[in-house]
């Protein structure tokens, strides 16, 4: 028989816990793909041929990618891994079992992952300026309020309380927001509203200064006013969300849990009464399409490279299409030419240099995250790092460095976040 204590080691460990979670969330988004993405949204591209070796493998490689949760690494990095085991590779193994798809986003993910778990490979960062908390709160503030100033200068507020329900009238505002602006709103407004005003939030609520937390959340919303789009809206309330644990790890098993209940709630509502939405928007959308899009890139510019001629090298390559890449992909893939089909770091690497560049961004995107590991940063930031992830899902490589803020990102956590060890990591079990 087992002993007692070896039993409630197992049931407290959170290692154990997140496994078995995560490979219930799998098999239930496999069967959820056939029963509901294909059935209802086979129309939109997505096709189902059931072949069992690749079931079995697709799930063997699902099973071999928790190996890293072993490793004794930092709590960042198993909380990072864990997430990007989730909300990338997950996805991806998913849509692998029934559609034709290019095994090689499916190893260039496993490399990201091996990367950033990679003990050898460690950065050490001169200590930056120690300045005091309320030194670093009033810097904060400042800076916060220089970076928004240039948009009460051009943008009027929207004082209409239906915006926050995210219907047609966030669309009408927006379509009549065209042509207005300069080049820094256009480049600043990510990097603000989706790394400095969260790290406002977060750094108020660690230190209990209320009025930067007050304006860091009066700011937002008023930029929501002015320019309405959903991520401004939300990136606060996820940061709040992974504000609390003191483990990383444990925010991404919480944040697993309820997004598995969330999907369950979703499929009651459908068997229930017909209701789309929760499982629609959560399943479809969020965690399948864009490994979906990985395959339309795939096929779009597999024998046609662009090599950054739409971008950073149009004036040494031609560009061979009237519109923009991202728009061919909508049409490619929705029959919409006014589709902007966005994708991440990995589309975006073979779309410019094929496997070299889906190499190449994967060293990128690995170097950068063991450079936040190196600086100990409080678990309390952790929602910075989820909203990290979602760009790597979501945007091109340079779109997301230069105009969503990652550039940003890491100046503030090097200046403001960084801790010489890292005091806050809840011990791993």
């Amino acid at each position: 028989m087992l002993d007692k204590k070896i039993i409630i080691g197992i049931f407290n460990s959170k290692r154990i816990w997140f496994v078995l979670i995560a490979l219930l969330f799998y098999m239930f988004c496999s069967y959820e793909y056939k029963v509901f993405v294909f059935d209802l949204y086979g129309y939109m591209g997505f096709e189902y041929e059931f072949i069992l070796s690749k079931s079995v493998f697709s799930f063997s490689l699902f099973c071999l990618s928790f190996i890293f949760l072993g490793l004794d690494n930092s709590d960042f990095i198993k909380g990072f891994s864990a997430l990007f085991q989730i909300l990338f590779i997950l996805p991806i193994l998913v849509l692998y079992q029934f559609m034709e798809m290019d095994i090689s986003f499916i190893l260039f993910s496993l490399l990201l992952l091996f990367i950033i778990n990679f003990q050898e490979f460690k950065l050490k960062l001169p200590v930056p300026p120690l300045l005091l908390s309320r030194q670093r709160s009033i810097l904060l503030l400042i800076i916060s309020i220089l970076s928004v100033i240039p948009f009460f200068l051009v943008f009027k507020i929207n004082y209409d309380p239906t915006l926050f329900l995210m219907g047609s009238e966030l669309y009408d505002v927006r379509s009549n927001l065209a042509g207005i602006g300069n080049k820094y709103t256009s480049y600043m407004l990510s990097p603000i509203s989706q790394v400095l005003l969260p790290a406002c939030v977060i750094y108020g609520l660690k230190e209990k200064n209320v009025p930067l937390v007050a304006f860091a959340v009066l700011t937002t919303i008023t930029l929501f006013l002015m320019i309405p789009q959903k991520s401004i809206f939300f990136g606060i309330f996820v940061m709040i969300f992974f504000y609390f644990f003191n483990s990383s790890f444990k925010k991404v098993l919480v944040f697993l849990s309820l997004t598995f209940g969330l999907l369950i709630i979703g499929k009651v509502l459908y068997i229930l009464n017909g209701h789309l939405m929760t499982e629609s928007l959560l399943l479809r959308r969020y965690l399948l399409l864009p490994s979906y899009l990985n395959i339309i890139y795939f096929d779009f510019f597999k024998d046609q490279p662009l090599y950054f001629s739409h971008s950073i090298f149009s004036s040494i390559y031609e560009y061979p299409f009237d519109i923009g890449p991202t728009f061919l992909i909508g049409k490619a893939a929705f029959d919409n030419v006014n589709t902007n089909a966005n994708n991440g770091f990995l589309s975006d690497g073979f779309m410019n240099m094929g496997y070299i560049g889906m190499f190449l961004f994967t060293v990128i995107i690995g170097f950068i995250i063991k450079l936040f590991d190196s600086m100990n940063i409080s678990p309390k930031y952790f929602g910075l790092f989820f909203l990290l992830i979602n760009l790597l899902r979501s945007s091109a490589l340079l779109t997301s460095l230069l105009t969503h803020g990652i550039w940003l990102l890491i100046l503030i956590s090097y200046f403001f976040l960084f801790q010489k060890t890292n005091l806050f990591s809840e011990k791993q079990s």
